[in-house]
């Protein structure tokens, strides 16, 4: 069964394994990587993190059917080597969390566990919120030009990659951070002793 981890704990074992892997390995496809989610009514985005979790790139989204769900993900988790999920959390401006949107994804969730197929990947959620710059400079950076002229159902394609790059990308500056900052702490006690 797929198992549930905090934010923290789910990097923190990632980190751990990767660390076990020879550097050039590393480069070459044997580190786990994260998959990131971002699930909408008709898509799920998906967007994957690379070896060093500093970059997190879009892949082509899936229906948010389950038959879909069943058939794609399995493909992409072999390939991209994939440790866990980090599933968007849909919020509103005001850090409340929309109960509609929230139920949607985690029904997603539960879904996919049922299926049996995704035993010993790790799953945490991650507000949208902390997200939201990433996507939008995205956003400016990548699509709004082409948008314009595109059908409406491939402007919410394009959209739902850069949403789940964004919910990825947030969570390993995040996570990168605080690694930095707990980095730089140790060396400036130790140089202090």
């Amino acid at each position: 069964m797929m198992k549930y981890l905090k934010p923290a704990t789910l990097f923190d074992r990632l980190i751990k394994m990767n660390s076990k892997i020879p550097g050039i390995e590393l480069a070459t496809g044997k580190a786990n990587l994260l998959l990131g989610l971002d699930i909408r009514q008709n898509y799920v985005g998906l967007a994957v993190s690379d070896y060093l979790n500093l970059v997190s790139y879009p892949i082509m989204p899936c229906k948010n059917h389950m038959d879909s769900v069943k058939k794609y993900f399995p493909g992409v988790i072999a390939r991209y080597n994939i440790f866990g999920f980090i599933v968007g959390k849909p919020t509103n401006v005001r850090w409340r969390h929309l109960k509609d949107d929230e139920v949607h994804v985690k029904k997603f969730i539960s879904d996919l566990q049922n299926t049996g197929k995704f035993k010993g990947l790790k799953y945490t959620y991650w507000c949208d919120v902390f997200a939201s710059k990433h996507i939008e400079l995205e956003y400016k950076l990548n699509v709004e030009d082409y948008l314009k002229d595109l059908p409406s159902y491939k402007q919410e394609l394009l959209v739902q990659k850069f949403a789940a790059v964004g919910t990825l990308k947030a969570y390993l500056n995040h996570y990168r951070d605080v690694e930095d900052e707990y980095e730089n702490a140790k060396m400036n006690l130790n140089a202090n002793k």
